[in-house]
């Protein structure tokens, strides 16, 4: 909490609660809403898990909440969550595609 003096042209601030997006003029500790996923928030403000990982959850309030991008997709930085595309392969954890041929053949 950060508190200025009782000069009335002063004021009195409070950080917005774990896990809360807080946008500016928020007049609640809870802010505007929950942390919307794929995103994490602290002292209100809306973060992103680094490339390969995001938050499936909304209210995160940690980096710790992040999780490896499930097989199939890809999760590029910002918290985008995409299908792999035709003709590629995508591993848990990727941020990008790749091409891997399949050793059974085609199917």
């Amino acid at each position: 909490m950060n508190h200025i003096t009782s000069d009335p042209n002063d004021y009195i601030n409070f950080k917005c609660k774990k896990g809360y997006l807080c946008a500016e003029g928020s007049k609640k500790e809870i802010g505007s809403e929950l942390c919307p996923k794929p995103f994490y928030c602290i002292d209100g403000i809306q973060n992103t898990c680094p490339a390969g990982q995001f938050i499936p959850v909304r209210g995160a309030d940690s980096a710790n909440e992040c999780v490896d991008c499930p097989p199939g997709k890809i999760c590029p930085v910002g918290g985008s969550i995409v299908d792999c595309p035709a003709g590629y392969f995508c591993s848990s954890g990727k941020y990008y595609s790749e091409v891997i041929d399949d050793p059974n053949g085609p199917k």
